[in-house]
């Protein structure tokens, strides 16, 4: 399906499966170890001994995650308080934690990733600069439980944090795509109008509702994402379906440009 629209100013993406995906990730114990090392070493630092082992605190953690995003998603997308997921986990041990400890907790349970084994796709970087080459703005829409300051970071290592005016995590905005409040923090922060914007993503249920009740022009990214990963309602049917990003430059938003 296309429409016409007002000429496009501004492109926001989603990450995982859109820009980068994870072709060869660890085994789950590998990841588990990794991420009961540095609860361990945490403990070490402050000198404490917790009622429980950093490996079932860590897999509380990850369970607690889990069960709050499917319960967020299931009814008004508002963002999990990952912090009190930590705090909770913490005190169950026997802890006490202050607001420092806390967060570093939370961090800890960051697999990240460069452990994950994170690839970016070869046409994320010259699409990008294809993008900014031609005037495009370019922001960044994402559910993610861990986008702050660790997050941007790794954006750095992968040379990719300088393409981004703005990025809008969900667990820094508050609500998960595809509500319109996360959406309406991007648009924000770059001052341009839904019908000037696009919206690339591998997300149906998510990232094409969202844009699409948002007036934006949604663009299907299915190259790398599961086989099953499908539109199931007529508001998760894209403006544009591409299987790489170079076929952006072909979509007629873009090859205005």
């Amino acid at each position: 399906m296309t429409v016409d629209r007002q000429p496009l100013k501004a492109v926001f993406f989603d990450f995982g499966d859109t820009l980068w995906h994870f072709p060869a990730p660890p085994p789950d114990g590998v990841v588990e170890r990794a991420l009961r090392r540095r609860v361990n070493a945490l403990f070490s630092l402050w000198g404490v001994r917790p009622a429980r082992s950093a490996e079932e605190i860590s897999r509380g953690m990850f369970q607690a995650r889990e069960e709050a995003q499917r319960v967020a998603d299931a009814s008004d997308f508002r963002s999990p308080n990952y912090h009190a997921i930590a705090r909770r986990a913490a005190e169950e041990a026997g802890l006490s934690p202050d607001h420092a400890q806390v967060s570093a907790l939370w961090e800890a349970h960051n697999a990240g990733g460069p452990l994950l084994g994170r690839r970016i796709l070869d046409d994320t970087h010259e699409t990008l600069e294809w993008l900014l080459e031609r005037g495009f703005r370019v922001g960044a829409i994402t559910n993610r439980a861990h986008g702050g300051e660790s997050f941007l970071a790794e954006l750095q290592y992968h040379d990719l944090l300088r393409y981004f005016e703005v990025v809008s995590s969900s667990d820094q905005v508050g609500w998960r795509k595809p509500h319109r409040r996360i959406f309406q923090h991007a648009l924000g922060a770059l001052g341009v109008a839904p019908a000037e914007s696009a919206l690339v993503g591998d997300r149906p249920e998510a990232d094409v509702r969202g844009a699409r009740a948002m007036g934006m022009t949604a663009i299907l990214m299915r190259g790398v994402s599961p086989p099953d990963r499908v539109p199931q309602a007529p508001d998760e049917e894209p403006d544009y379906t591409i299987d790489s990003l170079s076929e952006l430059r072909q979509l007629p938003p873009f090859a205005r440009a």
